[in-house]
């Protein structure tokens, strides 16, 4: 491998005591030295640098010869479009978070311990039994919780609208907005709606974290 040596020092270094810094260089493109071709000791350790490439490498304690900098662009992981993260020390990329400068796209498992929002749909039942809606954690939080009653050709029959407030697991509510057939009620974690009366009908609900 063509690295050749040369040994650069300093004219106002003091000439005792002092540590030489040997450079070793190469113009091939890709080229990468090899262990061999560095010293790494208490005595002084060596750089190797690719002028064609960019590239100024090292050789470290355990033997391994690791690039330390490079030119102008930094040393990218994953494909096109997906987001970099730290993975243990290099930078790394995910096809399962990805960015194309307008769409941030995720798939899989997401996990938030400080964003909570969330919605669904479920059947009501007019006897006044409670429907849980959703649970919430035992962080400390405040959600703004909205529920309502379809029956298809009123989608917002009646509406209600509470806060629910969550401190170390001990829940409360408190009504926004109340309606006549419905309301939001709390049984120990879980966030729940009570239809008081007429037929049976879908309850749609929404929740957000706001705190």
């Amino acid at each position: 491998m063509a690295y050749q040596a040369a040994v650069f020092k300093e004219k106002k270094m003091a000439q005792s005591g002092y540590t030489p810094i040997l450079i070793y260089a190469s113009g091939t493109a890709t080229n990468t030295p090899l262990a061999a071709n560095l010293t790494s000791s208490a005595s002084g350790s060596e750089l190797a640098i690719n002028y064609a490439d960019g590239k100024l490498f090292y050789k470290d304690n355990s033997s391994v010869v690791q690039t330390i900098a490079t030119k102008g662009t930094a040393i990218l992981g994953g494909s096109n479009t997906q987001i970099q993260y730290n993975n243990s020390g290099t930078l790394a990329g995910s096809a399962n978070l990805t960015f194309d400068g307008t769409n941030l796209a995720v798939s899989g498992s997401a996990t938030a311990s400080a964003f909570l929002t969330g919605s669904g749909v479920t059947a009501s039942t007019p006897t006044a039994t409670p429907v849980t809606l959703f649970s919430l954690a035992g962080a400390t939080s405040t959600i703004l919780v909205t529920a309502y009653l379809s029956n298809g050709s009123a989608p917002t029959l009646y509406t209600a609208v509470s806060l629910v407030r969550s401190v170390s697991g001990v829940c409360t509510v408190s009504a926004i907005a109340t309606a006549a057939s419905m309301v939001i009620t709390l049984s120990g974690t879980n966030v729940q709606a009570t239809q008081s009366s007429g037929a049976n009908q879908t309850i749609l609900y929404s929740y957000i974290r706001i705190a």
